[in-house]
């Protein structure tokens, strides 16, 4: 903005929504939209992720590298804490992600890898990919291949819940499955991302990291995402009746019955995740 002349903090709320128009990340589009995109050549993967160092080596040459590393952990933005891009791949629109400073340098393929024993384990997944044996992607599912965008919600944004915060129960999501969807095969589809969670012991199983999709007649649970593997004892973002760990069976099939799923159906999902995760 500045190269045509344009002051950034001169600019309206409706100024800026003119600039997003039809190219922001989500499906929501604004008219008129005031064209501000610059025509450019896709970067390799490895020279995005050299000066995606680049930027993180800066901003930790401070006099106390850990702190900085820590608040890059915890301040990331509503896209969270990894660096990503959106990128066009055999037609269709993908998500890839890059290594954060605190990342460990396999964190690609380990995140691949938990995405490969989510579906073995019966979870809905988005096509995912590992591209050059390293930045790992997946194909949004708020796209269709024609470019058609579907309106997505967080779990968040729907209860208004501070993803930051341990505010949630599972009940709460398995409820919400319920009235949203009116679907009992997308309260099983959450309740199987639920025992998955706590058997990979997947702590950041925050608010945001819950959506739905909109096909502009029916509401529906959108695939499992952003799963991680979590080392050490933290307690999970999302309690599993009402306990943030040492979560037993039992409880699993406490949340079971809070939201009418059969006792034996339950079990039978938690058998099918064991199997796909051993």
């Amino acid at each position: 903005m500045q190269r045509r002349g344009i002051a950034p903090n001169s600019l309206s709320v409706l100024d800026r929504l003119a600039i997003v128009g039809k190219n922001g990340p989500g499906a929501l589009e604004f008219e008129p939209a005031e064209e501000m995109l610059t025509e450019y050549k896709d970067s390799s993967l490895d020279t995005i992720a050299a000066e995606i160092n680049k930027i993180i080596d800066d901003a930790t040459v401070v006099t106390d590298d850990l702190v900085t590393e820590e608040l890059f952990r915890i301040g990331g933005s509503s896209g969270g804490t990894r660096p990503k891009i959106f990128r066009k791949y055999e037609g269709s629109d993908w998500i890839i992600k890059f290594r954060a400073a605190i990342d460990p340098v396999d964190i690609g393929r380990r995140e691949f890898e938990i995405m490969e024993l989510a579906q073995k384990a019966g979870l809905e997944v988005p096509d995912h990919k590992l591209f050059n044996d390293k930045y790992f992607g997946v194909k949004r599912f708020d796209r269709k291949d024609n470019g058609e965008k579907v309106f997505m919600i967080s779990a968040s944004g729907l209860l208004d819940a501070d993803h930051n915060q341990p505010v949630l129960d599972y009940t709460d999501l398995l409820s919400l499955t319920a009235k949203l969807t009116r679907n009992m095969r997308d309260v099983e589809k959450m309740f199987r991302l639920m025992v998955f969670n706590v058997w990979i012991n997947n702590t950041d199983d925050h608010a945001k990291n819950f959506a739905f999709l909109y096909d502009g007649k029916d509401w529906k649970l959108a695939p499992a995402f952003d799963l991680t593997q979590t080392v050490g004892t933290w307690e999970h973002a999302t309690s599993v009746n009402c306990k943030g760990k040492d979560i037993t069976g039992a409880d699993t099939l406490a949340v079971a019955r809070q939201v009418d799923i059969p006792e034996k159906r339950a079990g039978d999902i938690m058998l099918e995740v064991k199997d796909g995760i051993q």
